[in-house]
């Protein structure tokens, strides 16, 4: 229970697992509300995620992922194998000019069955599995927006709909139209259980003297 308010030098602009490489707010914001098929554990080391089990081929070649059969966006619908490759078929195509292209070039991604997705590579790469705790996006929230507004989309900023531990609860702007603050709550559906802390605010700043000043007023935890 109880809230954590935590400061930051910067300010949101793309809250989307395929724009949020740019910016260190937009990654920080993007791991809490967005999941991927692995994570990395508190050692560092990759377990599953959206994906409670996979294997490899022998030739390193093939890569089957199977979904928690449980899983849940934060609007309630269910998350399935569509919404897995329509998140890699956005950023393999050029026109979404999305900073995780390079690590899809060569890959090709099929689905098995609503639960099951196979990534298939040309050639053998041994740190593909890295590549899986990308945050996958909803296709319903996503799939109608064209590519030319895909940076430009409100969702980049409000994103209403993930499946990380955290979803979106309000944003605050200035005068000029600033973001000042950013609340999320906790998921209660989250695969690995509902977050113990429920509710975590953000409050951004221009400079790390600013940042500081704010921690010693006590205005940030």
């Amino acid at each position: 229970g109880g809230s954590f308010t935590e400061g930051l030098v910067g300010t949101p602009k793309h809250i989307n697992p395929l724009l949020a490489q740019a910016n260190d707010v937009d990654r920080d914001l993007s791991t809490l509300i967005y999941s991927g098929l692995l994570k990395y554990d508190d050692s560092g080391k990759l377990g599953p995620g959206l994906a409670g089990s996979y294997t490899v081929s022998d030739d390193g070649l093939t890569y089957t992922f199977k979904l928690r059969s449980d899983l849940k966006w934060h609007d309630g619908q269910s998350i399935t194998a569509d919404d897995v490759i329509f998140t890699i078929l956005t950023a393999q195509n050029a026109d979404y000019d999305s900073f995780q292209r390079p690590n899809w070039q060569g890959v090709d991604v099929s689905k098995l069955d609503n639960q099951t997705v196979i990534f298939k590579l040309k050639t053998k790469y041994a740190q593909f599995l890295s590549n899986m705790t990308i945050g996958i996006l909803p296709k319903h929230i996503w799939g109608n927006i064209k590519a030319a507004n895909f940076a430009l989309s409100e969702i980049n900023i409000k994103p209403t709909v993930g499946s990380g531990p955290y979803k979106f609860s309000k944003i605050k702007r200035d005068s000029l139209g600033n973001v000042k603050s950013f609340e999320l709550v906790a998921f209660d559906k989250y695969y690995a259980g509902k977050p113990y802390i429920s509710k975590i605010n953000f409050k951004f700043y221009a400079s790390d003297s600013e940042l500081i000043s704010a921690y010693n007023n006590n205005d940030v935890d």
